[in-house]
């Protein structure tokens, strides 16, 4: 089962637990999207004991007007932080439009 994202503001916000990011193998957190709406974080970190990588899956369900060209990520103090923008609707968004006489 997928887990869903905050919201928050113009974004959508997913944590993930790395279980301490000094285990993370280097440059192994992959993302994709499966169908039209989850996107799918994996990564691998070193267990000490056995001494192996093992293999982390997350997913999340993304709203529809989530920007799936809009995501970007940060790891810090081992959690992993991943921000997906809102598409901006001309609804939502403010705008004018100029009334002229007839």
């Amino acid at each position: 089962m997928a887990a869903r994202p905050t919201e928050m503001g113009n974004s959508y916000v997913c944590l993930l637990d790395l279980y301490g990011d000094e285990r993370i193998v280097d440059d192994e957190i992959n993302f994709k999207v499966e169908g039209d709406n989850t996107l799918v974080i994996t990564y691998y970190h070193y267990d000490e004991w056995p001494a192996e990588n093992i293999s982390m899956t997350n997913r999340f369900d993304i709203p529809q007007n989530a920007n799936l060209d809009a995501i970007s990520a940060v790891s810090q103090n081992g959690m992993l932080i991943v921000t997906i923008k809102k598409t901006i609707s001309r609804l939502s968004a403010p705008w004018s439009i100029k009334v002229t006489k007839a």
